[in-house]
């Protein structure tokens, strides 16, 4: 059970009596101040945030100080010695991890203090009833009747018994809070609010991270979508170079493992360097404490979400090589044809395109030759080709010109 709700010492104290679904109860103030506290040794003094504790809270929580002892009865009574218990992160670094600083008497607000106990690191109050905060030092709240002046000042945490469940004790508090207004009208109101710890902590979160982990999983979807386009267009373009290695003797298991070598590399690869950046962002965001999320500093990677990673990277690499290597044409022939089918149509387009080129200066030519048909000897000189030839023995024919005379005979010259 969860402090979603204060109440006043007494209404805690008959609550702890009449409750049967309830094995303990514990509490703290919960109008503590952030750096409300005057810390002064050795001629210094320090502004720290400490909160008041009922004497069963630590013990409540299964937390063992490192050093010392927590509160006892007598020191959560009233008008009883000053004690405090000081954090680990203050004992550290306010103290010089002092393993005598049990005993030691310290000065908190002007007044004198006993230190009884260090806190382990393990243990961080703000991370869970705090989030966002730093507390420092944890000093005993006393539970006497005199604290109901200061109003509903207490939260509440509860551990259920053995086979009780949530419902029936929010059902059994809400009628005792009932009971307790109606018989002490002099009190406050009690109108308990019962939350399973669970949900206090990671309730109000539970719709904010499914909703980011569907957008992550659909950006996820779009990126592989994208990815195994590619890696399908580059492997289907490779169909001709393992065509050949089928004609000259490779088998199909060995084009499925060169093909699953590649495509595993690539994706683990990936994983790799994924998961490299998940866990620096990690290690990055846990060490804010801008964020009022509990147990920020606890997130981390752990082996499941690892395993799921490399689980997933295995499968779609196994999946991309091996759908093409399946895919090898079972003709060898009508593969390597295809191939050099296209690359003719390629070549037939590049020679054309230089013959459009020469053929340009031709066409020109020819153009001119039927307007210059219409002229009589023009036509007749049309009709006849001119015969050039040359004496081939050991050396290089010379060049021939062809001119038209005015009579349309034509002179073959040599030069």
């Amino acid at each position: 059970m969860s402090p979603e709700w204060r109440t006043q010492v007494s209404h805690f104290l008959d609550l702890r009596t009449r409750s049967q679904s309830l094995s303990d109860l514990a509490g703290y103030y919960a109008y503590y101040g952030v750096g409300d506290s005057k810390l002064s040794w050795d001629g210094k003094t320090e502004r720290l945030s400490s909160v008041p504790l009922s004497c069963d809270f630590l013990p409540f929580l299964g937390v063992r100080p490192l050093l010392g002892r927590s509160f006892t009865a007598e020191e959560c009574a009233s008008n009883a010695p000053r004690t405090v218990v000081l954090g680990y992160n203050v004992w550290r670094t306010r103290f010089a991890s002092d393993a005598n600083i049990v005993g030691r008497r310290i000065v908190i607000n002007d007044a004198p203090t006993t230190v009884i106990g260090v806190l382990p690191q393990s243990f961080d109050f703000a991370t869970v009833f705090a989030p966002g905060s730093k507390i420092d030092m944890y000093t005993a709240f006393p539970l006497t009747e005199e604290n109901d002046r200061r109003g509903n000042t207490l939260a509440v945490v509860g551990r259920l018994k053995p086979g009780v469940t949530i419902e029936k004790a929010r059902a059994e508090i809400v009628a005792i809070g009932k009971q307790l207004t109606s018989e002490n009208r002099r009190r406050n109101t009690f109108r308990p609010k019962v939350v399973a710890f669970d949900e206090r902590i990671n309730g109000r979160f539970r719709p904010a991270l499914f909703v980011l982990s569907c957008a992550v999983a659909v950006v996820m979807l779009i990126v592989s979508a994208n990815l195994s386009s590619l890696q399908f267009a580059r492997l289907s373009a490779r169909q001709k170079e393992l065509a050949v290695r089928v004609a000259l003797g490779a088998g199909r298991g060995r084009l499925i493992r060169q093909t699953l070598t590649e495509s595993l590399v690539l994706s683990l690869g990936g994983a790799i360097v994924g998961l490299g950046l998940t866990v620096a962002g990690t290690s990055v965001v846990s060490r804010l404490h801008a964020f009022d999320i509990p147990l920020l500093d606890r997130v981390g990677i752990d082996a499941t979400a690892f395993g799921f990673a490399v689980l997933v990277a295995v499968i779609t690499g196994v999946l991309i090589g091996l759908l093409p290597a399946i895919q090898t044409p079972a003709s060898v022939y009508d593969a390597l044809k295809e191939s050099n089918r296209g690359s003719t149509r390629s070549a037939g387009s590049h020679a054309g395109s230089r013959r459009a080129r020469r053929g340009g200066s031709g066409a020109g030519l020819r153009a001119a030759g039927r307007r210059g048909s219409a002229h009589p000897q023009l036509r007749a000189c049309s009709r006849r080709r001119p015969r050039v030839s040359a004496r081939t023995y050991g050396r290089t024919p010379r060049r021939s010109r062809i001119t038209v005379s005015r009579s349309g005979e034509r002179e073959r010259l040599l030069q």
